[in-house]
């Protein structure tokens, strides 16, 4: 009897033994299962955070490009309205003048002399147009007061000529008066030329092939032997590069300090070329009222003084009958709460028959990143300004 009770107090033994062992399995199973749980949770939930923010993203963009879309088709009415005259004003703003509406023709009853006096109109809210839940602002530039770069097509020696007014920009820009200019501008010829002979210091089909990283691209490609479409085709030409184009200080804010050839933050090599240059102007001459104080100097080395000084005493106006064919509208949609932004560039051109007149949209680029049209809201400074 003893030696039963023995046995079984050892066996009884040996299963609390095990018994305690595989309570001790069971705990590690039990943390490995909930480890397991708690990082399967983990990762679905940061995969769920991630896909709603790019959802948010997706959506919020999408609005902010609608509101943009409304900024352009706003522009598009503003140029449907009747004017005779367009300038810029001091402040650098674009006015479509109706001079019916802002000129007042009379005779001096004593002298019988004609008198005309002029007035301004109060400009267009174009800046924080509430929409929805989100704003939309625009700004209207008219290439009229710009350089057609494919009026360039020859050399040409005379002053104020096309090669001569280009060559000039890029010279006052920054561009140094030796090889670096001769290479750029005999490169702009070869590129919409029509034939595969290049000019001294230019570059065709078999410079682009084998140096075309030199302009920034990863794949060889040829020479257009076409007019240029757009200002910004001008990288793909030799010797210009986004700091040339844009300006160091535009280029630096807008690619990254790796685009300019400087590391110095408040050093300017170039101050670009690209708001005097136009693929679109139409017209033989410039607008004098809305062209830069740059272009004025290069297009009249004579008697720029003159026009610029007439300018100033009359709010920006140098004639009182210029008109444009040709009209770029950036337009940016923005929401209130939030930093997303979408900004479309638009070309348009303008006719007008009789008191009728039609835009037809000849450039459209999506999310434009070189120009905004600014961001604000009712009640702001700029607004306030406006309204004034």
């Amino acid at each position: 009897m003893d030696l039963f009770q023995s046995k079984i107090s050892v066996k009884a033994g040996r299963f609390r033994r095990w018994a305690g062992r595989s309570d001790g399995i069971a705990l590690l199973l039990v943390m490995w299962v909930i480890i397991i749980l708690f990082v399967i949770v983990s990762e679905f939930s940061y995969t769920m955070r991630s896909e709603l923010n790019v959802t948010r993203n997706l959506k919020e963009d999408l609005e902010c490009y609608y509101l943009a879309v409304a900024g352009v088709q706003a522009a598009m009415h503003e140029l449907l309205n009747q004017f005779d005259n367009v300038y810029n004003d001091l402040d650098g703003n674009l006015v479509l003048e109706n001079k019916s509406k802002t000129q007042h023709v009379f005779q001096d009853p004593k002298t019988g002399e004609r008198i005309v006096e002029n007035f301004e109109s109060p400009q267009p809210l174009r800046t924080g147009i509430p929409l929805g839940s989100g704003f939309f602002s625009y700004t209207i530039i008219d290439e009229g007061g710009k350089l057609n770069i494919n009026r360039v097509t020859n050399k040409d020696d005379r002053a104020g000529s096309p090669y001569q007014v280009l060559r000039k920009l890029f010279l006052d820009s920054g561009v140094e008066p030796d090889v670096q200019i001769d290479i750029i501008m005999d490169s702009i010829l070869d590129w919409r030329d029509s034939n595969s002979e290049h000019h001294l210091n230019g570059a065709e089909d078999d410079w682009y092939e084998v140096n075309y990283e030199e302009q920034g691209f990863d794949h060889p490609y040829k020479a257009k032997n076409n007019p240029f479409d757009s200002v910004d085709e001008l990288l793909m030409v030799r010797g210009i590069n986004r700091e040339i184009l844009f300006g160091t200080q535009k280029a630096r804010d807008l690619f990254g300090p790796e685009a300019v050839s400087t590391e110095a933050d408040d050093e300017i090599l170039y101050r670009g070329v690209y708001d005097n240059l136009s693929a679109f102007n139409v017209s033989q001459n410039i607008n004098e009222n809305t062209a830069s104080t740059e272009m004025i100097e290069a297009m009249y080395p004579d008697n720029s003084v003159d026009i610029l000084d007439k300018r100033t005493q009359n709010n920006g106006r140098y004639s009182d009958r210029q008109v444009s064919s040709y009209f770029t509208i950036v337009a940016t949609g923005y929401l209130a709460n939030s930093e997303a932004q979408h900004s479309i560039k638009a070309t348009v051109w303008r006719n007008r028959r009789g008191k009728n007149a039609r835009v037809r949209i000849d450039y459209w680029l999506d999310n434009e990143l070189s120009e905004t049209a600014g961001r604000a809201q009712p009640g702001s400074i700029e607004n306030e300004k406006q309204l004034q």
